[in-house]
């Protein structure tokens, strides 16, 4: 995370971290900047979770329904991801909802109701999505 201090072995700093520019050794001044990263990181974390709050009071309760080409037997012929469902949800709700916070274990493949889990931080909320098979022919 940026701003953190940490205390490691001079052998692992010298040896991978110093090189890789992935540390900085902690000077005053690089103290300083530590801290300043820490804040701003805080910042943004705060920003992002009033931001999905918001958001959540839209998305609550929220029916999504998609229309898909699937087999007589209601499979999808082409899965639904998360990508998609992000889309479906952004055009309904007028908010932007990126891919990342929606959570599927595997894509969608079955016409059907299913419970989509949006998710930012340690916030989570679940939409339910309806699958209507349209005729694949």
């Amino acid at each position: 995370m940026p701003g953190e201090v940490k205390e490691v072995s001079a052998g692992y700093a010298r040896n991978y971290l110093l090189p890789r520019k992935l540390v900085a050794p902690a000077t005053p001044e690089a103290m300083k900047r530590a801290e300043a990263a820490r804040k701003k990181n805080e910042k943004v974390l705060k920003q992002d979770k009033e931001r999905f709050h918001d958001l959540a009071a839209k998305l609550k309760g929220m029916k999504v329904e998609l229309k898909e080409k699937a087999n007589p037997e209601g499979r999808l012929f082409a899965g639904i991801d998360a990508k998609k469902i992000a889309q479906c949800i952004s055009r309904k709700s007028g908010e932007q909802v990126p891919e990342s916070m929606i959570h599927l274990d595997k894509p969608v493949k079955d016409a059907g109701v299913h419970a989509i889990t949006v998710k930012a931080g340690d916030q989570q909320l679940e939409i339910s999505l309806n699958v209507i098979a349209s005729d694949g022919a």
